[in-house]
């Protein structure tokens, strides 16, 4: 009887000891919301669900980052949810090839960190009212697509749903189709001038 006593005495702990840490995520809290502190330099404030794998970081300025959790080996370990931006050094990059493309204007990429789905297009303004896009890929490299002018760059940055898409595509065609009729009777008013004495 000695035996299966302690044996469930033992068990019990266990138990108790794992509830407690995934019941009493404020540790986990505190230690996420340190380190994403220590490398981004802002007030995080970081809250997990009563069952974790999920916990959420909130900057001051409002943005909210994704935190996934898993516990390996005795221990919980996280990461970002998707790739986490800072867009200060894509704000310098902007600034510097703008000014080698003889544009030279700063470019404001908000808010200052996000997370972001690998490839997803960053919308950054530029100081005289175009917008630099600029998306992410998952090793970190980006490809950059700037609009200086206003009208065109709020075209682009529009999101483009089906219905959208087919709209425009109608709208083309219709543009296209009434370019070729004037094209036809302008090829046929200059044919029948070259016909005409002179």
């Amino acid at each position: 009887m000695d035996a299966p006593g302690r044996w469930v005495r033992g068990a019990l702990c266990l138990v108790l000891a794992c509830g407690t840490s995934a019941r009493d995520p404020t540790r986990l809290e505190a230690a996420i919301a340190a380190d994403l502190r220590a490398r981004l330099g802002v007030v995080v404030v970081t809250r997990c669900g009563y069952e974790i794998p999920m916990c959420r970081a909130q900057l001051a300025d409002g943005t909210q980052l994704p935190i996934e959790v898993t516990l390996v080996d005795g221990s919980y370990e996280w990461r970002v949810r998707g790739l986490l931006v800072t867009t200060g050094a894509i704000e310098r990059y902007l600034a510097e090839e703008l000014g080698d493309l003889g544009a030279p204007q700063g470019a404001r990429c908000l808010p200052q960190v996000r997370a972001i789905a690998p490839g997803e297009r960053l919308a950054c303004a530029l100081d005289r009212g175009g917008t630099a896009f600029v998306a992410v890929r998952a090793d970190g490299t980006t490809t950059v697509e700037v609009a200086l002018d206003p009208a065109a760059a709020a075209a682009r940055a529009e999101v483009l749903t089906p219905a959208r898409e087919r709209d425009l595509e109608s709208a083309s065609r219709a543009l296209a189709d009434r370019g070729d009729e004037g094209d036809d009777e302008g090829d046929d008013e200059s044919d029948d001038e070259s016909d005409e004495p002179r």
